[in-house]
């Protein structure tokens, strides 16, 4: 994998080309990761200077492989004693593009309305007022017509916009990220996307041993954390009044013979339906036992975050026997791309209709 990589200040307008290796990871998941990878250069080398590697500039890396999504991060010096040297090396940590808005607060009173996609929006708009962000403001890709799982407004008192569109997303089921981009004037650009579904169907099956293998495994293990009747515990102030909602999944119970019971705490949710959307999401994914598989995609192409894969296992070997020879559909949970050694590693987790 040879990668172009670009570095921007701020505002998004490119400083160069540089000549770094970018260890990068995509993740599923509704909150936004704020560890996203690692750039590294030659101590000596000529651009391994200040002007490039400032802590708030941009890192764009163009994917020599066009079924690799681009990757954009910001540089992040997360080192109290100073840049990290390695081997010669210097390495600097890399956060999502998201965490820009973890820069900006929202008004002392910000009263969010309408469906979580024009909530979402609204948030942007907070982070932009104060001034601004290289973040677009086309929000074609925001699904603002959804139908709200919290009922009613949001009110924030002088919040950050980055948590306060994880709050947003985790509440409502939701997944929000930006999409990097470089415009016709050759500056970087975010794109807002809020979506309440993040996947597709991966065209190519991915095989386990055998001639045709594509997918090498370094780990495979059933998640056995069952709970198919969860009880959420909201914030309340007594006893006397308690916030709690408890709902059991009975496809699950006839299927293992038992109720297995777990708690969750959620001190963060202060109403009912907020509750009842947190226990409904946990007891879908634990209800039943799944299949996890850590592995290597061998050659291109490579599926994306979320994408719904058909994998075919070996018929032989020391993993769990009655596994051995089927296609089980898995989702791509998350991957790790690393150039110096040219491999794609993904987590996959297996999908219960």
């Amino acid at each position: 994998m040879t990668d172009i990589v670009i570095v921007t200040d701020p505002l998004g307008q490119k400083l160069g080309q540089l000549p770094v290796s970018v260890s990068r990871t995509g993740k599923l998941q509704r909150t936004v990761d704020t560890a996203r990878g690692t750039c590294t250069i030659p101590a000596n080398h000529p651009k391994a200077t200040d002007y490039y590697f400032r802590t708030g500039n941009y890192i764009f890396v163009y994917s020599s492989d066009p079924t690799i999504a681009n990757f954009c991060g910001i540089l992040w010096n997360s080192n109290p004693n100073g840049t990290e040297l390695v081997d010669g090396n210097l390495v600097f940590q890399i956060r999502s593009t998201e965490w820009v808005m973890h820069t900006r607060l929202t008004d002392d009173v910000c009263t969010l309305t309408g469906t979580p996609g024009a909530k979402f929006i609204q948030i942007v708009q907070q982070a932009l007022k104060i001034g601004y962000l290289p973040i677009s403001t086309d929000y074609r890709n925001v699904n603002s017509t959804g139908y709200p799982t919290r009922i009613g407004d949001d009110i924030l008192n002088k919040a950050y916009c980055y948590e306060a569109a994880n709050d947003l997303a985790n509440a409502n089921d939701a997944y929000w990220w930006f999409n990097p981009v470089i415009d016709e004037q050759n500056r970087l650009l975010l794109e807002p996307y809020f979506k309440f579904r993040r996947s597709s169907t991966f065209p190519k099956k991915l095989v386990v041993g055998g001639d045709r293998a594509n997918l090498a495994l370094k780990k495979m293990c059933d998640f056995t954390e069952i709970a198919n009747e969860i009880v959420g515990i909201g914030h309340f102030e007594s006893w006397d009044s308690p916030l709690i909602y408890t709902e059991r999944n009975q496809e699950s119970i006839s299927w293992y013979k038992q109720v297995y019971t777990d708690k969750i705490d959620r001190p963060e949710i202060t109403t009912m339906a907020g509750l009842i959307t947190a226990v409904q999401a946990e007891l879908k994914r634990r209800a039943f036992s799944r299949l996890m598989i850590d592995g290597v995609v061998t050659s291109a192409p490579y599926p994306r975050i979320g994408d719904i894969c058909q994998v075919q296992l070996n018929d032989t070997g020391s993993y769990i026997t009655a596994r051995r020879g089927s296609v089980v559909s898995m989702q791509l949970d998350s991957y790790t791309v690393n150039p110096q050694y040219p491999s794609f590693t993904g987590h996959f987790t297996e999908v219960i209709p």
